[in-house]
């Protein structure tokens, strides 16, 4: 994960290996969000996909907005 100053922020995937398990090195299975402290609202990347969600090598990015 990065942070900036300015409120915003990435999560990065390198390289991610393929295990015994099909696509769950592409996070089939997983959940990816970010969430606000108060667990109300989250900003939903990848939810417990049957399909592979996360891309090996690349990033998304949260963007700040007051």
């Amino acid at each position: 994960m990065k942070f900036f100053a300015n409120g915003n922020i990435e999560y990065h995937y390198g390289t991610m290996t393929p295990g015994t398990t099909g696509t769950a090195h592409q996070g089939s299975g997983a959940t990816t969000w970010l969430e606000d402290p108060t667990g109300k609202q989250a900003l939903a990347v990848n939810v417990n996909s049957l399909t592979p969600g996360i891309a090996p090598s690349s990033a998304w990015r949260f963007t700040y907005a007051p």
